[in-house]
Formats: C-alpha cells, structure tokens, sequence
C-alpha cells in the first residue's frame, strides 16, 4: 500500500473518530439530561444547604448533572440562592448541614452574610451535625439553634489556626542540587523552605501575627453568634481534656443546643423530610437586570500564561483580556469589581494584566455612573500558606 493511501486512511480513522467522541459525548448530555429528576417546591419546604469537601469562590463551568447527581455548588452561587430564598413564600426556612467543608474564611464570611439576610425576613434557621470541622460550626454558629448527634461516635473539632511547611535543603543537599534563591524584599520568606531547614525569624514572626489575628477573628465571631465571652470560647479550644468534643459537653459549654438526633430535628422543628430541598436542586427564578450594571469578575488561581479557555485554577492574561474585551464593549457595565484568590505567580503575566485593567479604568471612566469611577477592588485573600478552616 502506498504511503499516500496510508495518510488518507489515517485521516479518515481521525475524523471518525472525532465524530464518533463528539455523539457520544451529546448522547450522555442528554442521557442526563432526561435522568436529572425534576425537583418540585411546594409549600412549607425548607432549604438544605449542606456543602461538603473543598468549594471554589466561583464556578467558571457548572459541573455537568449526570445520571441525577446535583452540581456543585460555589460560595457565590450558594449565597445568591440562600438571599432569593429569604423572599421565596415557598421556602419556610433553612437548614444548615456542613459536612467538613474546606473554606476560607473570607468565603464563610460571605456565606454569612446571606444566611444574616434569611434571618432578617424572620424565617428560622437550624443547623445539624455529626462529624463537625471548625469551618462547619462556625458556619452553624450563625443558626438559631444548632443540633448535634448525640452518639458517642459523632463529634465537634475545633483545630485554631496554623500552618504547615516543607523543607527542601537537605534533600537537595543529599541529591547533589544547589538552589540559587532570588528575592527583593525584607522577610519574603517563599523561597526560605527550598534554602534554609526553618524560617527566618522575620518571616516566622510575620506568620503568627496573620494567625493570632485570624484566630481572634474566629474567636470573636463563635463568641458573638453564641452569646459567650471570647475567654469562654478560648478556653474550649486550650484547655479541653478531649480532642473531640461529644454532644453533652457542648451543650455544657453552650456551643450547641440540643443534643438530638436528625429525625428527632426534624419532628421538633415540623419540618417534613420529603419537603427538605437541597441547595444544589433549589433553582430560583434570574432575571438580568435593566439598566446601568456593576460587573463582578473572579478570577482564581496561579498567575501563568495560558489560553483564554475556561481554567479554574489559572489566571492569565489571555483570559482577562477576553473578560476585558467583553466589559468594554457593553456599556450598561458602568462599573467593576475585581475579586482575586491567588497566591501569585509570572511577574510578567501580572504586569500584563495590571496594563489591561488600566485600560479597562480608562475606558469605564469616560462612560460615568452617577459620579462614579471605574471601581476596581482587589480582594485578596487565600494567601499562600493560608490556614482552612475545615
């Protein structure tokens, strides 16, 4: 067979074979599609929220609903649905069911806020737990009333703050490799672990402000939403006998109110369990509003060169270009806020962004807004070496 036979043949198989990749992939979609049940709200129902595991800020891409599995839910799309449901007549109130997610607690705070929202229209809000991390009481401490398993297997964690490092130098010692260490800068201290066996006593010194401060922000918080002082609530993280905290010791310690089963939950609260809608399914009516906009823009990740596709965890120029471009050409968006969880990255590709955002600025300043400039607000948090409060 002739070589030139050969390459038809081969390319032929290609695009069968992309045909054939591209029907099946429409025929899961619509496999679940047909299988996601349709969940119907009716009077009297109580919405569920119950995130678990690692949640992004902001989902670029929903997660594809196969064979009736709910999507993810992010911190942004959960806090939308929880303020809507607060005028929702349907939805009679909330429960909270965090099962050990990891958040920061920037992103708890936002999930509070709307949770503050709910309660304000009067609705109640209870919270339940077995298996509880720090990130899912803090969250359940912004309840009416919490609700622990009473079992002996069940239990509440409360952990402080910390934060865990790895040293390289001796390894590379032992593999024959030298690291040259650039920085610019009193205490940057992110190059320390791959040229020294600990950290600098500037850079040790710096971590601990940013975690007594967290930690007092977090004792703070449980200490207002529980009506305790923080010395009541710093004594149960210092000076328990237990590492985990059993359901009749934290009602002692007046960081839950009742020790109660679910369905016992359930049957005090009236709620009918056939009537609880999980967060994921509740999907509430949105309207794109008229008018004059302010754009809110995630972006999430390493800073690095990259396409302008979808990417999660990259941020790069390319891809803020294309969200620029877009901003610039509608001219309801008379204004932006700019919210940024990364730990950085390319120097290069920042300085390339920080250009384009000007040129958003310039652009958005000209248009106005009731007096207004162009808003670009860093966020920043999740820092490098942060502590998770799960």
């Amino acid at each position: 067979m002739s070589t030139k036979k050969v390459v038809v043949l081969v390319v032929i198989g290609l695009i069968l074979l992309i045909a054939m990749s591209y029907c099946t992939g429409r025929q899961f979609s619509k496999l679940a599609m047909s299988t996601q049940s349709s969940v119907i709200i009716t009077d009297n129902s109580w919405l569920r929220v119950n995130p678990s595991g690692l949640i992004a800020d902001y989902n670029e891409v929903m997660p594809l609903n196969f064979m009736g599995r709910s999507s993810a839910n992010s911190i942004q799309n959960m806090s939308a649905k929880i303020t809507h449901a607060a005028g929702d007549k349907r939805i009679k109130g909330l429960i909270l069911e965090p099962g050990m997610m990891q958040v920061s607690l920037p992103a708890l705070n936002e999930l509070a806020l709307a949770i503050q929202d709910f309660k304000a229209s009067g609705k109640p809000v209870y919270a339940f737990g077995d298996y509880i991390g720090q990130g899912d009481y803090i969250l359940a401490s912004y309840a009416d009333e919490i609700f622990m398993e009473p079992s002996a297997s069940a239990g509440l964690l409360l952990t402080g703050t910390s934060v865990n490092a790895m040293f390289y130098k001796e390894l590379y010692e032992k593999l024959g490799i030298k690291m040259h260490v650039i920085q610019a800068g009193e205490f940057k201290g992110a190059g320390e672990p791959y040229s020294q066996t600990s950290f600098s006593e500037g850079t040790r010194q710096n971590i601990a402000d940013v975690l007594s401060d967290r930690f007092e922000l977090i004792l703070g918080t449980i200490a207002e939403n529980r009506a305790l002082t923080k010395d009541d609530v710093r004594a149960v993280f210092n000076n328990r006998e237990d590492l985990f905290i059993r359901a009749e010791q934290a009602v002692d310690m007046k960081l839950v109110d009742h020790a109660m089963s679910r369905i016992d939950m359930l049957a005090k609260m009236e709620a009918d369990p056939e009537k609880l809608v999980s967060i994921a399914d509740y999907k509430p009516s949105r309207k794109m509003p008229r008018g004059d906009k302010i754009a809110v823009v995630y972006l999430s990740g390493n800073i690095a060169p990259g396409s302008s596709g979808y990417n999660q965890s990259l941020i790069s120029f390319a891809k803020v270009r294309k969200i620029t471009k877009d901003l610039m050409a509608n001219e309801s968006v008379k204004a932006v806020v700019l919210r940024v969880n990364s730990p950085g990255g390319s120097a290069l590709e920042s300085e390339l962004i920080y250009q384009e955002l000007l040129r958003l600025k310039a652009k958005k300043a000209h248009t106005g807004f009731h007096g207004w400039r162009c808003c670009l607000r860093w966020i920043l948090h999740l820092l490098r070496g942060r502590p998770h409060y799960g």
